[in-house]
């Protein structure tokens, strides 16, 4: 759904929306997307093209991406939490293949990385608070 200001107009905005669920632009605009039906992070270009950012992590699909932003250097962070498949209400349910884990997306290499998987419950907030401050101050 979108709500355009001119005149409080609500649209659908796209879909089907894949149940995205954390939303972000990157800095030449383009929509990027935590989609837990598909179990990928997306981008949607101006041209009305997608283009898969990420999965798997080695060759099992990821869980439910979940938060996303976009680094000043380029790089794309992502969570990705069990939560969006542990039931059909936000994608399908299904079991964890990977260890809910943070990652980046190298903006040169397209490369994906863990960050950490370590105490994910407990670090997760932390590290986008962390993250979001270095990106506003």
């Amino acid at each position: 759904m979108r709500l355009l200001d001119e005149d409080n107009h609500v649209s659908v905005f796209r879909k089907p929306s894949n149940y995205s669920n954390g939303n972000t632009f990157d800095f030449e605009g383009r929509q990027l997307s935590c989609e837990h039906d598909t179990r990928r992070v997306a981008r949607y270009e101006h041209n009305g093209g997608v283009t898969v950012l990420a999965d798997n992590w080695n060759g099992k699909p990821l869980n439910a991406p979940n938060d996303i932003v976009v680094h000043p250097d380029g790089g794309v962070w992502f969570t990705d939490p069990g939560y969006g498949i542990m039931s059909d209400y936000e994608g399908h349910k299904d079991t964890l293949q990977i260890k809910e884990a943070i990652y980046r997306i190298d903006p040169t290499s397209g490369k994906m990385e863990v960050v950490t998987d370590e105490g994910y419950q407990t670090e997760r907030p932390l590290l986008l608070a962390r993250l979001q401050k270095a990106l506003c101050c």
